[in-house]
């Protein structure tokens, strides 16, 4: 009977258990909450996410422009991650179903080639594998020609308007980096240069800030102005380029985290397993970091509001930025605004921009006249008072 009782016994299966990685102990606990918390615990998180996407944003900004952005609020961070959300939706589908050559069938090859391990038959193991192999190559050369030849050049591009733009067209050091950041520097500058006269490349006698002083920089320059229409071809250049960034980086979470796992021994296997992790753990979040940081230098608009300040008569005397100088009236770029203070730039020819933070309180008042960029209008702009 013993016998019978051992026998009638199921069968413990003998595969190695499933054990719950710290992940899916996350997620259990997350599931286990009530309803209502798990969604107030759900959008908490989707804050933290958009406030740490306009923090990386409007660092990048203020870095790029060289003067302090005094509105750090978690709701100023939001409207900029938002913002950055929306303009880079529309710029991937612009050039998705604008640009059928130079971005649509490309993309189209790439994510098929990356789609393939997904589509093989189960029996093909050997295609699959390789598939498989090839798209973790593909995908972590994809990375890192992002990293390297625009996300990297574009920590350097900083203080555009705290310094001569000539220093921008800088001939580079040595070394395929520096001639990335140049080339970057130099499409992003033609990219502002609407309605620049031609002349104004040349060196300036009255000692205005212009964007070449030199022959070597006034060469570097014509390469990226192509006709007439220069700022929109350049322009046009750098929606490609993010578009790109934007479309690998999804492309390669779907690729990298969503692909069965490299089992077996084997040189071939321990090595792309290192690549995966690589890729995983460093490489992706890195890129994905930095796309706000060069979407905030390369495609954020550099228009500012542009408004006539009238200011009670108690409040201090400032420098004169422009407008009629019989009135008390003043004309300035709000670069930042809380409910408290309102953050103006000063722009004095031959002098460096500077910001003028006002409290609400001592202006009377303010009448907005649309929008200038900052860059074309008060800077560039400047080359051509001296024609």
């Amino acid at each position: 009977m013993a016998d019978e009782k051992i026998a009638t016994q199921p069968e413990v299966p003998t595969s190695v258990a499933h054990t719950d990685t710290p992940s899916d102990a996350a997620t259990e606990l997350f599931r286990s909450l009530p309803a209502g918390m798990s969604a107030w615990v759900g959008a908490l998180q989707l804050t933290v996410l958009f406030a740490a996407t306009g923090f990386i944003g409007k660092v990048s900004l203020q870095q790029f422009l060289g003067i302090e952005l005094g509105n750090w609020t978690a709701l100023d961070l939001t409207i900029f991650a938002g913002n950055w959300a929306f303009e880079t939706l529309r710029v991937v589908l612009t050039e998705l179903f604008s640009n059928l050559g130079g971005f649509a069938l490309p993309a189209v090859v790439y994510l098929g080639m990356l789609l393939l391990p997904y589509v093989l038959p189960e029996a093909q193991t050997r295609w699959k594998r390789i598939a498989m192999f090839s798209s973790i190559g593909i995908v972590t050369v994809s990375l890192l020609v992002v990293l390297v030849f625009f996300e990297v050049p574009a920590l350097s591009m900083n203080s555009w308007l705290t310094q001569s733009l000539s220093t921008e067209l800088d001939p580079p050091d040595s070394g395929v980096l520096s001639s990335e950041v140049l080339w970057l520097q130099a499409e992003l500058l033609a990219s502002k240069m609407k309605d620049l006269k031609p002349g104004s490349l040349n060196p300036d006698a009255n000692g205005l800030i212009c964007p070449a002083t030199s022959a070597a920089e006034t060469e570097v320059l014509a390469k990226h102005l192509h006709g007439d229409d220069s700022s929109n071809v350049a322009a046009a250049t750098l929606r490609t380029i993010y578009a790109w960034m934007v479309m690998i980086c999804i492309v390669a979470w779907f690729a990298l985290y969503f692909h069965v796992a490299i089992d077996g021994p084997g040189v071939v296997n321990e090595v792309f397993r290192a690549i995966r992790l690589f890729a995983c753990l460093l490489l992706l979040p890195t890129v994905s970091c930095l796309v706000p940081y060069t979407y905030a230098k390369i495609i954020y608009s550099t228009e500012f509001p542009l408004v006539a300040v009238d200011k009670k008569p108690e409040g201090l005397a400032k420098p004169q930025a422009g407008g009629d100088d019989a009135s008390n009236t003043q004309r300035f770029l709000v670069m930042d605004e809380t409910d408290k203070d309102i953050s103006l730039l000063v722009v004095i020819p031959k002098q460096v921009p500077y910001i003028e933070i006002e409290g609400r309180d001592e202006i009377a008042k303010m009448t907005r006249y649309g929008t200038r960029d900052v860059i074309n209008n008060l800077v560039l702009s400047q080359c051509n008072a001296g024609q």
